[in-house]
């Protein structure tokens, strides 16, 4: 994979080229996504493993994981402000290490302290994103931005497609805190790899929330500011490591029973939103993309009827399928928004990037806290038809998502 990212700029003019920086950023990213999806789907399917009432303990870890990202977002962006952004980058990396450490440690007793592995990627999470969205969105160049985010996203789905596959073999005869060790070392790598990271560090103004809304007002883009958080809240309750997520595995380790088929089916819908994003990205004409997202919305809508009036192998396939056209066509649409929201008031981009960052990581967060919270009360009734139920509220979720994308789109 590091081989492949190196040999990005080769053939190409040199212009469009990406520099040492764009692709150690690439780098680090792509190790970034390999530990999320090991600390994903497979860890859910770890905690239900012995009991479904377990849901409410990996409930309790994911509740804890985004209050603790939801707070220090804010103090991390203060400090960052002030000194090296690249220096924050790496601790976060380090307490991830700490994190996949405590996995190896607590071993069998993760459920018990499912707390402190919150905190621990929690603050992982707000050291790692806050500088890293800064870095991408003033380091990686104008020029090469979109090549740099497809980039990004190939080489997502190639390890959403292949790690899967593989943890579920490697669980078949290994247990998962055993497994922990492999990305151990894999973040070893990347925090050696963000030595090599050279970048510029400029003068920035005091962290201010209120300077960052007075630009918002100043450049009368309020009402775009507040439908973008908005979509990111929605984002966050419904997509975005959100407990959908986790409710979708444990039908699917229900019907499918072992990791093996966990990793595969979750192969296949990795592919499945490989093509459907492949073939997004040829579409030149940008203004067929609400049509496609009404198409979307039909599509869920149907399928979620028809799995919660007949719950079964076939029902969860051709929900997942609508699930995953939805997740493609709302999570390019939000990516590209993210970014060119910030750089559309020219003060903010120059001087309140982090507190739009920060902003942003408040609503997303806060969408999962309460996403989570849902399922820690579902759990407790531990009856899989308020399991069905969830799903259709977080479809419900999907559809509002979809229309706040479409009135965005058309601003």
């Amino acid at each position: 994979m590091i081989y492949f990212v190196l040999k990005i700029g080769d053939g190409m003019d040199s212009r469009d080229k990406l520099n040492k920086n764009e692709i150690i950023l690439l780098i680090i990213e792509g190790i970034k996504i390999c530990v999320s999806s090991f600390s994903g789907p497979f860890l859910v399917a770890f905690f239900i493993s012995l009991t479904l009432s377990n849901i409410a303990s990996y409930s309790i870890y994911k509740i804890v994981t985004n209050i603790i990202a939801l707070i220090f977002s804010f103090i991390i962006s203060r400090f960052i402000k002030k000194k090296n952004k690249i220096v924050s980058f790496r601790f976060g990396i380090l307490i991830n290490i700490f994190y996949l450490l405590s996995l190896i440690f607590f071993k069998e007793s993760i459920i018990d302290n499912s707390w402190l592995l919150g905190v621990f990627l929690g603050l992982s999470n707000a050291f790692y994103y806050m500088p890293f969205n800064y870095i991408v969105s003033n380091e990686v160049r104008g020029e090469v931005l979109t090549k740099w985010t497809s980039y990004k996203s190939n080489i997502t789905s190639a390890i959403n497609i292949l790690l899967p596959l593989m943890l579920g073999i490697l669980l078949t005869y290994f247990n998962y805190y055993d497994i922990a060790i492999i990305f151990v070392i894999i973040q070893f790598i990347a925090l050696i790899i963000s030595f090599l990271y050279k970048g510029k560090e400029k003068q920035l103004p005091t962290f201010s929330i209120r300077k960052y809304l007075s630009a918002i007002k100043k450049a009368e883009a309020y009402s775009r500011f507040k439908m973008h958080y908005a979509i990111e809240f929605l984002n966050g309750f419904t997509f975005s490591s959100s407990a959908l997520e986790s409710v979708i595995t444990i039908f699917v380790m229900l019907s499918f029973k072992t990791n093996l088929n966990l990793g595969i089916f979750t192969s296949v819908f990795t592919i499945i939103n490989f093509i459907i994003a492949l073939n997004l990205s040829r579409i030149k004409n940008k203004d067929v993309f609400p049509k496609i997202m009404l198409i979307s919305v039909v599509l869920i809508v149907s399928s979620i009827i028809y799995f919660i009036l007949s719950t079964s192998t076939y029902s969860l396939i051709t929900y997942n399928l609508t699930y995953n056209i939805a997740y493609v066509v709302i999570s390019i649409i939000t990516y590209v928004s993210t970014f060119s929201t910030v750089n559309s008031v020219k003060e903010i981009k120059k001087a309140y990037q982090l507190e739009h960052f920060s902003v942003r990581e408040f609503f997303l967060c806060l969408g999962r806290i309460i996403s989570f919270s849902f399922l820690f009360i579902i759990s407790l009734l531990n009856n899989i038809l308020y399991y069905k139920l969830l799903i259709g509220v977080y479809t419900l979720s999907i559809i509002t998502m979809n229309y706040l994308v479409y009135k965005l789109y058309k601003k």
